[in-house]
Order: structure tokens, then C-alpha cells, then sequence
């Protein structure tokens, strides 16, 4: 194994793929927790029909936690991927698809607030044009 000094490592993709991956998993677990305590303050709830909220209370659970869910998975998928890219960059073209993918997958639950998968496609996509120097 060829030990790469600091300066012929990733070092952009690393903090990009980090800061994504933070983001999605503070993300993640902020709406799950809100989910948990107050799972039907999304709702509209006018004065005139105060159990409107909850006439939908299913669709929290068959749509919005797994979504969620997902998102988190994706977060630490992605702060995985970067981390192994910097470590390991003679395999960065499989971490910056990785990056890539769950960056995608992470929008189908908000993707850290749609900056976390920003970030996480750029850098996967500076992982998948990255050269050795």
C-alpha cells in the first residue's frame, strides 16, 4: 500500500462530503424527533376544525419516516464515502458514486434541507474528476 502525503490527498472532497453528510444527518434526526413529540404539528389545524390534523396522522407514518429515515442512512453513507475517499484515494471513483447516489436518494426525504445533497453531488462529482498530483 503507497502511503500518500497530505497534499496528494482529496482534501475539498473530504470537507464537502463531511459537511453534506452532517447536515443530513442533523437534519434527519431534528425531524424525527419533532415527528415524535409532536407528530401532527405539520398539519393545518384551523379553529373551525380542530381534529383536521389528524385526519391524515397514516400518511406521517407510511410516508414520512421511512423518507426520513433514508435521509439519515444517506447522511452516513456520505460521510462514510468521503472519509474513505480522503483515506483510501485510489478508490475514489466507487466513493464518489456511492456519494453521488445517496446524495440523489437523500432528496426523497428533504436531503438535509436540499443543501445537504448539494453538496454531497459536488463532491462526489469532484471525487469522479479528481486526479492524483
Amino acid at each position: 500500500m503507497e502511503m500518500l502525503n497530505s497534499s496528494e490527498k482529496p482534501l475539498a472532497i473530504f470537507v464537502l462530503a463531511l459537511v453534506s453528510g452532517l447536515i443530513m444527518v442533523v437534519s434527519s434526526i431534528y425531524s424525527l424527533l419533532m415527528w415524535f413529540f409532536y407528530p401532527f404539528t405539520g398539519w393545518y389545524r384551523p379553529m373551525w376544525c380542530p381534529m383536521c390534523g389528524w385526519m391524515m396522522g397514516w400518511f406521517n407514518w407510511f410516508f414520512f419516516i421511512p423518507f426520513v429515515t433514508l435521509t439519515l442512512v444517506s447522511g452516513v453513507i456520505i460521510l462514510l464515502g468521503g472519509y474513505m475517499a480522503y483515506i483510501r484515494p485510489q478508490n475514489i471513483q466507487f466513493w464518489g458514486i456511492l456519494v453521488i447516489i445517496f446524495s440523489v436518494l437523500s432528496l426523497l426525504g428533504g436531503g438535509g434541507f436540499v443543501v445537504g445533497a448539494i453538496l454531497g453531488l459536488v463532491s462526489g462529482i469532484l471525487a469522479l474528476t479528481w486526479k492524483k498530483t
